[in-house]
C-alpha cells in the first residue's frame, strides 16, 4: 500500500511541477495563499488560483491517505487545511521543501495511521 501511496504521490509532484513554475510546489511559496480567505482569493485571479492549488492538493493527499487508513472520513478539506498550516507553524524547517510532503506530514501527525483498518 505505500508503494502505491509513494508512486501517487511521485505522479502528482511531477504533473504539479509541469503545471506550474518550481516554486509552485514550494511550501513555503504556496502556504500564504492557503492562509487567504474565500473573499481574498477571489479579489485576485492568480490568487484565487494558488489558493485551489493549495486545497486541491490537500484534498489529493487526503484522498490518498484514506486508503492507507489514515485520515478519517469525516475530516474537511478545510479541518485539513487548518492542521497542515498549525503544522507548518511548528515545524518551519520543513516549510522549505515540497508543499506535498509537508501535507502528508501534517496530516499524519494530526491523524496517525491506523493499522487493520
Amino acid at each position: 500500500m505505500r508503494t502505491i501511496l509513494l508512486g501517487a504521490l511521485t505522479a502528482l509532484m511531477v504533473s504539479a511541477a509541469n503545471a506550474q513554475d518550481e516554486d509552485a510546489n514550494n511550501a513555503n511559496f504556496l502556504l500564504p495563499y492557503c492562509k487567504l480567505t474565500a473573499k481574498e482569493a477571489r479579489a485576485n485571479p492568480d490568487h484565487a488560483y494558488l489558493n485551489g492549488d493549495c486545497d486541491g492538493t490537500i484534498n489529493a493527499v487526503m484522498q490518498l491517505t484514506d486508503r492507507t487508513g489514515c485520515t478519517p472520513i469525516r475530516v474537511t478539506v478545510g479541518q485539513a487545511k487548518a492542521a497542515v498550516l498549525q503544522y507548518a507553524e511548528l515545524h518551519p524547517e520543513q516549510t522549505k521543501g515540497s508543499f506535498i510532503l509537508l501535507a502528508i506530514f501534517a496530516l499524519r501527525d494530526a491523524w496517525p495511521c491506523k493499522p487493520n483498518r
